[in-house]
């Protein structure tokens, strides 16, 4: 899309008003510092995961991320989030459209089921990945490859943001 329309700006308004937009001089660290320490700081950071204390907001996320691409939806058997940020946008996607969730689980657990993806899911289902911010892609690739590696079909990955 070439231009941001009222809704799209209105929903940016609000992400600044509720201060998941943050913008700072001496700049952000961010996730691929940890692999990269000299690179650029970030000029801005955005805090999505306050989303979920916006329900109205988060609704308006999400309506504008189901309407961008309509077709898609029907191409897919199941959505998986990139934990966590991502996690209340891709439920109310899934209540929305109708597609079950999963959650891929990137981060191991020794209690309890020990599931790789939660929900319930066969392999050979295609999935569509949501992120809250792409960066770097870092975080969609491990979710993609923990999907790919238990027999999901990736087909999709959408972020409300790109950087």
């Amino acid at each position: 899309m070439d231009q941001m329309t009222d809704r799209m700006k209105f929903v940016a308004r609000r992400l600044a008003e509720i201060g998941a937009v943050r913008f700072s001089e001496r700049g952000f660290r961010m996730a691929i510092h940890q692999k990269h320490p000299t690179a650029p700081r970030s000029p801005f950071y955005l805090d999505l995961r306050l989303l979920r204390s916006y329900p109205r907001l988060l609704a308006d996320v999400v309506g504008l991320m189901v309407e961008a691409q309509p077709s898609v939806w029907e191409q897919i058997e199941c959505i998986g989030d990139v934990p966590e940020a991502a996690t209340p946008i891709t439920v109310l996607i899934s209540q929305r459209t109708g597609i079950p969730m999963l959650s891929p689980r990137v981060d191991s657990k020794s209690h309890g089921i020990a599931a790789s993806i939660v929900g319930a899911w066969q392999p050979g289902q295609s999935i569509m990945i949501i992120d809250d911010v792409r960066t770097t892609g870092d975080s969609a690739e491990r979710v993609t490859a923990l999907c790919n590696s238990n027999g999901l079909k990736v087909t999709a990955v959408m972020a409300l943001v790109d950087r």
